[in-house]
């Protein structure tokens, strides 16, 4: 599965998506921005999961309901079940009148695919999803590069008003890696898929 999540990450970094815009990542454009920080969430999978899934995840927010709130209690309801700590990069797209009600996609790192982490996020959204059905989901992520443009094409954080979504927890790490460039990355990413039969 490593290996396997390896060439997951390794498509993303040959996408061409890391490039320097500007002497600091908060001068950079939205995609660029968005592009360093799943770079962060990568290096941060690799360092401190057993097995460095990524996990997918669509909320659709209760009209008023704080979007930072949400995620802050998923991440507690988690930590609390498994002692695992989550970490997200994504988007929140807010209502408008081409979008029925604010919500999330968020990219999550941390957690393991198919084990007591899986069990605790799906037990939080399966709340959630009582208040307001189908409001949840979550997959694996198969396909990392094709997830970024969706996650960042006009209809998301393209869209007016949209904005990054972001743990605190990756900022240090995404603003290194677009001062230093993503090459001590590529090389813990290459280990990965090294460990494919």
């Amino acid at each position: 599965m490593r290996g396997m999540q390896g060439v997951l990450f390794e498509r993303f970094l040959q996408g061409g998506l890391l490039k320097k815009e500007g002497g600091h990542l908060r001068e950079a454009s939205p995609k660029v921005k968005m592009a360093f920080h799943l770079a962060a969430l990568i290096s941060i999978a690799i360092e401190h999961a057993v097995v460095p899934d990524l996990l997918f995840v669509t909320i659709i927010l209760r009209e008023d309901e704080d979007a930072g709130m949400v995620l802050r209690n998923l991440r507690k309801h988690v930590k609390r079940e498994t002692g695992t700590t989550i970490s997200w990069a994504g988007t929140h797209v807010k209502r408008s009148t081409e979008v029925k009600n604010d919500h999330l996609h968020v990219i999550m790192a941390g957690a393991l695919y198919q084990g007591k982490d899986w069990d605790a996020l799906n037990s939080y959204m399966d709340g959630r999803n009582k208040l307001l059905p189908r409001s949840c989901n979550m997959k694996l992520v198969f396909d990392l590069l094709g997830l970024f443009h969706y996650i960042t094409n006009r209809d998301n954080l393209l869209h007016p008003g949209a904005d990054i979504f972001k743990s605190n927890s990756l900022v240090p790490t995404a603003r290194d890696l677009y001062s230093k460039g993503p090459a001590t990355l590529e090389a813990q990413v290459k280990q990965l898929v090294r460990l494919l039969p």
